[in-house]
């Protein structure tokens, strides 16, 4: 039995990220896992031994996102097709050093991340 689908991270925009990244450093312990000025991204994580990140804080709206994460690549893949069946547009299928994923966009135009850290080589 495939497991529920769970929250991996989120990217939220700030006006001022530095500020931001502060607030979650010093009210909920979070540790600066990344800080990219020149992406303007700063990377938290709740688990100071990681080197993942549960929060993205973000300079630009259109990089805001929720992940989602599944457990295997045929759950990854059976979301792929439900959601394509509905007409819904996806993105192209990336493979990068967290995993398998695509995107795609929830009704209210949210962008929407899928992942699967299972290794690629079966797609």
């Amino acid at each position: 039995m495939e497991r529920q689908i769970r929250l991996g991270h989120v990217a939220m925009y700030a006006r001022d990220r530095k500020r931001l990244q502060g607030f979650y450093e010093s009210v909920l312990d979070m540790k600066l896992v990344i800080s990219d000025d020149r992406a303007e991204v700063s990377r938290l994580a709740f688990d100071q031994d990681s080197t993942a990140h549960d929060l993205s804080v973000v300079s630009h709206p259109n990089q805001v996102l929720m992940t989602f994460v599944v457990d295997s690549l045929d759950q990854l893949k059976n979301l792929w097709s439900k959601i394509r069946e509905r007409g819904i547009p996806t993105g192209e299928w990336r493979i990068g050093k967290q995993g398998v994923s695509f995107y795609f966009h929830d009704p209210e135009g949210n962008r929407i991340e899928l992942l699967c850290a299972e290794d690629a080589t079966t797609l």
